[in-house]
């Protein structure tokens, strides 16, 4: 069924709101929709409907499996030799339509056809507070949907002519089980992105308590949309609305997190969720392990990790960043040592592997304030912005003055740095036509020792086909207009 996405959600589900029992919340499911959509507790329901669906439901296969597909796809992580290797068609691209992220597309239009759902039905409510922001919630998170698979099916902007046919994906704004949409253009495609986040970000509070109910509000709308415009490669748009994001995300110490309360964050428990803007809420009932390709320990064996860090990138980190102990442990598995991600290790009186998702953190509009500056010419406020993050982060921090093409470079390892296994580093090389280049000589012990990528993975070119997925042969078997991506 996950295959099938773009059609199968519409033609054989009613309504697909089926949700957790400790939620409470109505089985939509077991409803018809006209009945399903009439109360506020019902929109209620609904929203948090959208955002279960998000979580990829009892596997993690949307944004739990995205948090670590982005690096596998990259150059951040390595596979470990003494894993099960799990996903290692995608580390070693060895993908087509029958072997893809397929799952991704299936929750992700899943996510979106909830979304067109509460739309479709929202006028069902009275003129108010209440309705603007279900709906703001609704266009914002279904713009979302859309953005991930944009970035992920579809070519970047420097490897396409935005306005060629089928150049883009599908868009999918109604509930219609007849339709075969074909791809759109890139340009429809991101234009409906980023109309869709402003009229979102015009209808959300900016009520901060959101963030600890997992849903999205005004500033982190705002903070989406400077990450649309950065991958659209918009970099004065991207630096403006960066900036207006910023003032809505509180103070610095309350967007980016201080060095105190950062390490917090990956426990759930930094104060008033400081660091954090938007996130998916896991409970230990759910059954999903963000990054389980990382947190499989027992006392007996010790940490078994299906990817560790590359040696390049783990040696990146300075011993006086915050991130270093908060990303990292140094541990031996079956008598080899190796550097493990404990970035999702697990929550204080939890599950092993079980902690909130986090989709939007304030230090991301910080990065993308000082690369768009950068990229603009705007060294100030990229300085001002980059000094920011670093000031959080180091214990021996002393302020940059970098300028040129060394703060262009500070602000990309720092972007690197923090947004490492966050669903990130892969995208970055795309937008950017940069390329995967994996060492040829270090390995996957803690060392650098070990066993290197294979040697068909270690050079891949920035405007390589590879970077766009293919589409799933399900898929195209239900929806023959969606046309395959190029190369496939």
């Amino acid at each position: 069924m996950k295959k099938l996405s773009l059609l199968f959600i519409i033609a054989f589900s009613t309504l697909l709101f089926s949700c957790k029992d400790e939620l409470e919340l109505t089985p939509f499911d077991q409803l018809e929709e006209e009945n399903a959509f009439n109360t506020p507790a019902d929109f209620t329901s609904a929203i948090r409907g959208v955002y279960q669906r998000m979580l990829g439901e009892e596997d993690g296969d949307y944004y739990p499996r995205k948090m670590v597909l982005a690096d596998v796809l990259s150059d951040n992580l390595i596979l470990n030799q003494n894993g099960r290797k799990s996903l290692q068609n995608f580390y070693e691209f060895k993908l087509d339509a029958n072997s893809t992220w397929g799952s991704g597309m299936f929750y992700a239009y899943s996510t979106i056809d909830r979304a067109n759902r509460i739309i479709d039905n929202i006028n069902n409510l009275k003129d108010d507070d209440f309705k603007n922001n279900i709906l703001g919630q609704a266009k914002a998170v279904r713009a979302l949907a859309h953005f991930d698979l944009a970035t992920t099916f579809a070519p970047s902007f420097g490897n396409v002519d935005p306005d060629a046919a089928n150049s883009g994906i599908p868009i999918k704004e109604t509930v219609d089980a007849s339709a075969k949409p074909s791809r759109n253009t890139l340009n429809q495609t991101f234009d409906f992105i980023i109309n869709e986040l402003k009229a979102a970000k015009d209808l959300l509070s900016n009520d901060r308590s959101m963030i600890a109910s997992g849903f999205i509000n005004k500033a982190a709308t705002s903070a989406l949309l400077a990450r649309v415009y950065l991958y659209k490669g918009d970099y004065p748009a991207a630096k403006a609305e960066a900036i207006e994001a910023k003032g809505l995300a509180g103070t610095a110490d309350q967007a980016i997190g201080s060095i105190t309360e950062f390490p917090k964050i990956w426990k759930d428990n930094s104060v008033d969720n400081a660091g954090v803007l938007f996130k998916l809420l896991v409970r230990d009932q759910d059954r999903i392990n963000v990054g389980a390709e990382y947190n499989q320990t027992a006392p007996a064996t010790g940490t078994r990790s299906e990817y560790v860090p590359t040696f390049e990138l783990y040696s990146l980190y300075d011993t006086t960043d915050v991130r270093y102990s908060a990303y990292f442990a140094t541990s031996p598995f079956s008598g080899v040592l190796y550097n493990h991600v404990v970035k999702y290790i697990s929550r204080p009186a939890s599950n092993l592997g079980v902690v909130d998702v986090k989709v939007v953190r304030g230090a991301e509009i910080y990065l993308t304030l000082a690369e768009a500056a950068a990229r603009t010419g705007d060294e100030a406020t990229a300085l001002e912005a980059l000094n920011e993050v670093r000031s959080r982060r180091y214990s021996d921090y002393v302020a940059g003055n970098e300028s040129g093409n060394a703060l262009l470079s500070a602000v990309m390892k720092q972007r690197r740095l923090e947004l490492a296994f966050e669903g990130f580093r892969f995208y970055d090389l795309k937008r950017l036509d940069l390329g995967i280049v994996r060492s040829a000589t270090e390995g996957d012990n803690a060392d650098g020792t070990g066993t290197p990528a294979p040697a068909s993975t270690q050079n891949i070119a920035g405007k390589d086909f590879k970077f766009t997925l293919p589409v799933p042969t399900a898929e195209r078997q239900v929806n023959p207009n969606f046309a395959q991506s190029p190369n496939y």
